[in-house]
């Protein structure tokens, strides 16, 4: 990752679980690095356009809540 890259927060996307994340990618940042190596572990990644908060310095995981998960039994 390059000094640019992480001006951008290029990491800062959103795991939903072991094998699912998502990854935002703006006009200065196609995150392709990064969606290649999260591929080559066998994650599946979901790639959306992000552009006014990556501008900022923030991403996805930037404009959530974080999830809470209640397991019935």
């Amino acid at each position: 990752m390059t000094r640019e890259e992480t001006l951008y927060l290029a990491t800062n996307g959103m795991p939903l679980d072991q094998k699912n994340y998502i990854l935002g990618y703006n006009d200065h940042f196609n995150a392709k690095k990064v969606k290649d190596g999260l591929e080559a572990e066998g994650i599946h990644v979901y790639s959306i356009y992000f552009g006014r908060h990556n501008e900022d310095g923030g991403s996805i995981r930037c404009s959530t809540h974080p999830l809470v998960r209640r397991v019935s039994r």
